[in-house]
């Protein structure tokens, strides 16, 4: 999902426009690409309908648009590879999220907020708490390593 959220600034710098940002995540968005690459093996074996199982938790929800994003996204992803950023289809699906939840004060539609954009939203990869979670079962390993 790193890769929309790159598409997704790329967009906006186009639409500013700030020549130098576009140039930037353009390059950035290759890069991830190139990665996404060497992972593809892995991606096309994803069980995403067993996946959406095991994500499922009565604390929170994931919305059927949050699922349908994910899974067209990772079906243009294997479709397109390394033209993904320049895909329509790709950059349309990217436009849709926003403007379905920022509605009237999406950056695509409305000036203002996109004047107000500071030249990256969104960008940090998601972790889902990884360095925490790491660090915990470092100390409980180390723990069990005591006589």
């Amino acid at each position: 999902m790193h890769g929309a959220s790159i598409l997704y600034n790329w967009m906006l710098a186009e639409a500013f426009p700030l020549k130098e940002k576009a140039a930037e995540y353009s390059i950035m968005f290759a890069d991830w690409t190139k990665e996404m690459a060497a992972a593809n093996p892995r991606i096309r074996g994803w069980n995403l309908a067993r996946f959406w199982t095991i994500a499922k938790h009565p604390n929170h929800s994931i919305t059927g648009k949050a699922q349908a994003f994910v899974q067209e996204w990772i079906s243009l992803l294997l479709r397109h590879g390394a033209d993904l950023g320049r895909s329509d289809d790709a950059r349309q699906l990217v436009r849709k999220r926003e403007i379905d939840l920022k509605k009237a004060k999406s950056r695509f539609n409305n000036r203002r907020a996109l004047e107000k954009w500071g030249g990256a939203a969104g960008l940090g990869r998601i972790s889902f708490r990884w360095a925490s979670a790491d660090q915990f079962l470092r100390d409980v390993w180390d723990g069990l390593q005591q006589p």
